[in-house]
């Protein structure tokens, strides 16, 4: 798994997202996890807070 973070340059804040895609429960269709953060960290804490 990978994770990619991004800048907003309008905000400054930061996105991350993963490569991988969880599988719903509900419907079976690929849910793909982001996170969002003030800085590079907080997006990435986010994000595996979302993925676990």
């Amino acid at each position: 798994m990978k994770v990619k973070v991004k800048e907003n340059s309008r905000s400054g804040t930061f996105f991350g997202q993963v490569n991988v895609a969880v599988i719903s429960e509900l419907d079976g269709t690929p849910d793909w996890i982001g996170g969002n953060g003030l800085t590079i960290e907080e997006a990435l804490e986010d994000v595996v807070k979302h993925f676990t």
